[in-house]
């Protein structure tokens, strides 16, 4: 197989490189910039002449100054520079020559064996046996074994290091596990004795409980001292009555009914009157414990005549925060109960101060903020000195004001109002009386304002769908007027949904510093598109701040339960002959508190029946119906017994 001589040179000449050096020698003039030289006189200067090599690296111009006596020797090494890069592409060359000739894989084996007969001739090695290219051979072979192991043992070695790490991070999470598992055994074992003691105890309450319920049973089938009927049918027919709302007379005759399950017979109505009226004086004059957390609830109470009855409630701060805002009947009690004829700012004062005298001084004081009663309760803080009594507006009434003062006025809220009075009358007697508008309210009008809009958004919304021919032709003639206040009720809704908001964020959670944030938070979303809606909403903030000024904690936001007491009342002094504030007065107090077979028992063998007498005189006075009484009895004259025995002699005579 021939090969070219220039290939030969090519390669001989890249095995004996020699020392090399890129780039091209030139002479340059330059100034040595010492002071006094020649090249640095301003006329005639003469510059020195000095020899840079320049190349190229990286794309940059790279500069090498070469001394005088060196050019020759640089000369040379570029010399050899050129020829390299001459024979470097004479080989490329001869190579692709080759290529086509015989093809890559022969073309290399031949390029390589003229290389390695180049270097054998250059550093006088003689020609390879095969003996020895076996052993080249087997040589590269364990050298690659010997890099397959390495990597293995490398490997391993890895292996080795994350299973000891592994290793290590369960041991100690083992240990870590063993010395938990102690301390829960410990705990369990712990809570086994704790188990016992508590099965121990359970068994304790349950023989309590049981001598309890025995005692209980005796307590109740057994008499109070010096009456006739058992304790268990007084205090049903108290519940029956407090609780079940029934009537004297009523209670008396439910009871006959099952005269066969009470021992003793069953009671008339003037005897369970009297048992009320024991009780309620007993928890009147009950004295509460003295503490400096309570808070007040009070209001005015009127019927026909006079009189008026203050009724002050009371409730421990502390139960407040404790069980919620949200207050039952037997969480307060009666701590005053004050009828006058003239209800003034100055009577309030009094009976705050005779209360506080027995209670302590309360730290708040909840009302509907009436005129005489804000300045009673304003003029009592002043009198006693204590700045710390929180003097709270009751949300409900507040709300109930609000809307009064931007609906009173309103020109279409009053149209709306009289339009609903005349459908009303309109509708009572016809198909359509399913449609009818609610009522409106003589009490607390302002309160149940929704019970229109409700029933005016209904009407809108379902209009005359599955109505028949008929009932749209009633509907036409006397509900089409709802329709043009559609946009007027998207603001009364709005302004009612701002007040449901406000009730409820302070019915549920009282006052507090969180209260104002609360409540932004809350009507976040409702759209306020009218002035009077924004001016509302400034109207409830303004609220907000006054009452929880230098509040700290949670503070009663409303006196619901005053008039769910009073309410209650009524509906008992409604049933008797002339509604007035008279001894029925004396149920409030048994309405509170809890109704226990051993207050009942104390209080009618403590209270007598001239003790209720006694203070009915000294507080009511003579009732309406026993001077209307009075009143209708005819005048017994002499003339008159002796008319009426002229008369009978002659009836006897005839």
């Amino acid at each position: 197989m021939n090969v070219s001589k220039e290939l030969k040179m090519a390669i001989d000449t890249l095995m004996n490189p020699g020392c090399v050096l890129p780039g091209k020698v030139r002479e340059i003039s330059v100034t040595c910039g010492k002071t006094g030289c020649k090249c640095m006189k301003k006329k005639h200067a003469q510059k020195h002449i000095s020899h840079q090599m320049s190349y190229t690296h990286e794309g940059k111009t790279q500069c090498l100054f070469v001394r005088k006596g060196e050019i020759g020797i640089v000369e040379e090494m570029n010399n050899n520079y050129k020829r390299i890069r001459e024979s470097t592409l004479i080989m490329g060359h001869e190579t692709a020559k080759m290529i086509k000739q015989y093809g890559i894989e022969k073309t290399k084996q031949i390029v390589q064996n003229v290389i390695h007969q180049t270097l054998r001739k250059s550093i006088g090695i003689k020609c390879e046996s095969r003996v020895l290219r076996e052993i080249h051979v087997s040589k590269e072979r364990w050298k690659n074994r010997a890099k397959e192991r390495h990597k293995e043992v490398e490997k391993n070695r890895i292996k080795i290091r994350d299973l000891e790490k592994s290793r290590s991070c369960w041991k100690k999470k083992a240990v870590n596990a063993q010395g938990e598992l102690k301390e829960v055994k410990k705990e369990l074992r712990a809570k086994e004795r704790e188990i016992k003691k508590l099965k121990a105890e359970n068994e304790e309450l349950k023989k309590k409980i049981k001598e309890k319920e025995d005692s209980d049973d005796i307590l109740l089938s057994s008499s109070p001292c010096g009456f006739h009927f058992p304790l268990q049918t007084i205090i049903y027919a108290i519940r029956l009555v407090m609780f079940g709302l029934l009537s004297l007379r009523g209670v008396s005759y439910s009871l006959s009914l099952f005269n066969k399950f009470f021992n003793g017979g069953t009671p008339c109505h003037v005897v369970i009157q009297d048992w009320i009226l024991r009780l309620g004086l007993y928890k009147l004059r009950k004295l509460p414990e003295k503490r400096n957390d309570w808070v007040y609830i009070l209001d005015y109470t009127i019927e026909f005549g006079v009189k008026k009855c203050l009724v002050v409630l009371g409730i421990p701060l502390e139960k407040i925060r404790k069980f919620g805002c949200k207050i039952r009947h037997c969480d307060v009690e009666v701590l005053g109960i004050d009828i006058v004829e003239k209800a003034t700012a100055k009577s309030v004062s009094k009976c705050l101060q005779k209360i506080s005298s027995v209670t302590g001084m309360p730290v708040q004081i909840v009302s509907d903020n009436g005129s005489n009663i804000k300045k009673g309760i304003t003029d009592f803080i002043k009198n006693v000195g204590e700045h710390s009594i929180f003097q709270t507006y009751d949300v409900t009434h507040k709300v109930g004001l609000i809307l009064k003062h931007y609906l009173s006025n309103d020109d279409r809220w009053q149209l709306f109002v009289k339009l609903i009075s005349e459908t009303k009358r309109k509708l009572v007697h016809t198909c359509m009386v399913k449609l009818a508008p609610p009522k409106p309210k003589d009490k607390a009008r302002w309160l149940n304002i929704e019970e229109y809009v409700k029933w005016a958004e209904k009407v809108i919304r379902e209009g005359m769908d599955s109505l028949s021919k008929q009932e749209k032709e009633k509907f036409i003639e006397t509900l089409a007027w709802v329709k043009d206040f559609e946009e007027d009720m998207i603001e009364w809704r709005t302004i009612l949904d701002l007040i449901n908001i406000l009730k409820t964020e302070l019915k549920e959670n009282g006052f507090s510093e969180k209260t104002k944030k609360n409540f932004e938070a809350n009507i976040a979303n409702l759209n306020l598109h009218t002035i009077r809606l924004k001016n509302i909403k400034n109207d409830m903030l303004n609220y907000i701040e006054q009452q929880t000024e230098e509040m700290l904690g949670i503070f009663l936001a409303c006196s619901d339960i005053i008039e769910s007491i009073l309410g209650k009342y009524k509906i008992f002094s409604g049933k008797s002959p002339m509604k007035e504030v008279g001894k029925t007065v004396l149920t409030i107090p048994a309405f509170t508190g809890e109704l226990t077979a051993e207050d009942v028992k104390e209080a009618l063998q403590t209270i007598s029946h001239k003790d209720v007498q006694d203070w009915i005189q000294s507080n009511i006075g003579e009732s309406l119906f026993s001077r209307r009484k009075t009143l209708s009895k005819p005048k017994c004259t002499k003339n008159s017994v002796k008319n009426i025995s002229e008369n009978l002699q002659k009836a006897v005579d005839f």
